[in-house]
């Protein structure tokens, strides 16, 4: 699995098998590629030194094929490889007036520069890196023409489309990426390792085809969108591949949010509170679909060390839903916890008209309660242990699975149910989230910490990004203070782009509270409707920045 470097294709001039006034007339041209044997020196055997020569003329073919056809149909250019390793060349006359007829000249490594043109997004591997665990599209395609793979597993494109399920990501990737690239010479650093490159041109090239497409869907932004979530998996080599599995009984939920929400609003006011996730407690990140492109939040969790097993960069989450789905069936993967990778499959089920539409979101319907919060599906099993232990589990969970549910911050340990679900509490958590201060990007809101026993909150500064105006502080007595933490997120109005309205949670045509200019309404009916619960803080706000005002004086 392991492709050698495109630097180390032949120098040796690219031979045909006929001359070209014989050829003019024909419809197929054979070309054959001569390659040494200290082309193959990255790789062992002949058989894979084949399958490089195999792929280097299949994007010849593709470029020649384009071009011989065209003013005529029925010309059709192939191109035929031999490898010839450990042989000597057959004699053949010289390619060079039929390469020219086809604007291709030079020798080998010249026609192949002018097909795959390394040089105009060059990845470079520094000499030291063994090259495993990396996705083999990077070294044989050219990130301007890549077409993303979809994982034969899940049926759908990840990881920028270079996860294709057919190699493994090798644990050690990080130790060698940090030893060669973060540790070693600036020039390696600044260049970072070759998925990191590879990845970032991608990544430019995604941003480019969402500007150019921004127009046609600004109309989106302003229509409801209604969307299912639910807990999915994999499916093992044991089931049918190609397509997300959803757990059985499926906990799942369906909302409708308008589509000019953000991601990370999304996240944040949305999709954690209606499943039951605690709001800005892990990382996460949003996948779309067709081409596997990766939107992630600036979190500071400590389980975004594992990013580096699923992307190598991602686009912020800044961007709106609308700009990633515009049709009913279209999909996301939307993966929270990097650590215990709770991957939700979300599917568009109905776009309404502008004029139906309202911009609120809230919680529609759902079944099964929200797993408990890091138990990686309880014991360390993911998803599948999760829907086996506790989902299809009759009577009274082991000792064991209560334990380990008790230290979860989302859950009630005696009453937990898995198989209830509340619409209002969940619909409450949603109101509750949409009037209060958005997640402080960088620093967790609340977090679970039972490993310190008894402490100062400066005990646990080496886990949490300290930033300004953010506070932790201990909640509770004695030992119940081991296992809940807190931080008080800043006395500021949250930024432009993560503003929602209060009291609905639309993004539409928002308008600060007058009183203590911190929380935002998209008209007067909400401020209306809002004012009883905002009250006795509106006017705590204002009544403190009045005392701020004459104490300056």
């Amino acid at each position: 699995r392991r492709l050698h470097s495109l630097e180390n294709v032949s120098s040796r001039p690219l031979k045909r098998s006929a001359p070209p006034e014989q050829l003019q007339g024909s419809t197929e041209c054979c070309i054959t590629l001569s390659i040494p044997h200290e082309a193959g020196e990255l790789v062992k055997g002949h058989t894979r030194n084949r399958k490089v020569v195999e792929r280097l003329m299949q994007e010849i073919n593709k470029k020649l094929s384009k071009r011989g056809s065209e003013g005529n149909p029925d010309r059709m250019v192939s191109a035929q490889a031999s490898s010839n390793v450990g042989s000597t060349p057959r004699e053949s006359r010289s390619a060079k007036e039929v390469l020219e007829e086809l604007n291709v000249s030079g020798t080998g490594t010249d026609i192949f520069n002018h097909l795959v043109k390394p040089d105009t997004m060059p990845i470079r591997v520094h000499p030291n890196d063994t090259r495993k665990g990396l996705p083999p599209a990077i070294f044989v395609e050219r990130p301007d023409v890549f077409v993303p793979r979809t994982n034969r597993y899940s049926g759908m494109s990840e990881n920028w489309g270079l996860d294709d399920g057919s190699y493994e990501v090798d644990p050690m990737r990080q130790f060698e990426v940090q030893s060669l690239y973060s540790f070693g010479d600036r020039e390696w650093s600044d260049l970072g390792p070759p998925e990191l490159q590879y990845t970032r041109a991608l990544l430019a090239r995604k941003r480019s085809r969402m500007q150019a497409e921004l127009e046609s869907k600004r109309l989106l932004f302003s229509c409801d969108v209604v969307l299912r979530i639910a807990l999915a998996r994999k499916p093992t080599d044991d089931e049918e591949l190609g397509a997300m599995v959803e757990l059985n009984p499926s906990v799942w939920r369906r909302v409708i949010v308008s589509g000019g929400i953000t991601l990370r609003s999304l996240h944040d006011r949305v999709l954690g509170p209606a499943m039951g996730w605690t709001r800005n407690y892990h990382g996460y990140f949003f996948v779309d679909s067709t081409d596997g492109s990766v939107f992630c939040g600036n979190s500071g969790a400590v389980d975004m060390m594992h990013s580096r097993f699923f992307f190598a960069d991602a686009l912020p989450d800044e961007h709106k839903l609308a700009e990633l789905v515009s049709a009913v069936g279209d999909r996301l993967l939307y993966v929270y916890d990097l650590g215990d990778h709770w991957s939700h499959l979300i599917t568009v089920e109905e776009i309404r008209p502008e004029a139906d539409s309202s911009g609120r979101a809230c919680v529609l319907d759902g079944a099964m309660a929200c797993p408990p919060e890091d138990s990686a599906g309880l014991e360390g099993l993911g998803l599948w242990s999760y829907q086996k232990q506790v989902l299809q589990h009759d009577g009274r969970l082991p000792v064991a699975l209560q334990r380990e549910i008790g230290r979860a911050n989302n859950v009630n340990a005696t009453a937990f149910d898995a198989h209830a679900f509340d619409l209002s509490a969940a619909e409450g958590r949603v109101r509750e989230a949409c009037a209060g201060k958005a997640s402080v990007a960088g620093g967790e809101l609340s977090y679970h910490n039972p490993l310190f026993g008894v402490g100062a909150p400066s005990d646990f500064g080496c886990f949490l990004p300290q930033r300004k105006g953010v506070v932790v502080e201990r909640t509770g007595e004695g030992a119940a203070a081991a296992g809940a933490q807190s931080v008080r997120p800043p006395e500021r109005k949250d930024p432009r782009g993560e503003r929602v309205c209060a009291c609905c949670g639309s993004p539409h045509k928002l308008m600060l509270c007058s009183g203590c200019k911190s929380v935002a309404y998209c008209g007067p009916a909400c401020q209306k409707e809002h004012w009883k619960a905002h009250k006795l803080q509106c006017r705590a706000a204002a009544a403190k920045k009045g005392a701020a005002k004459s104490g300056s004086k």
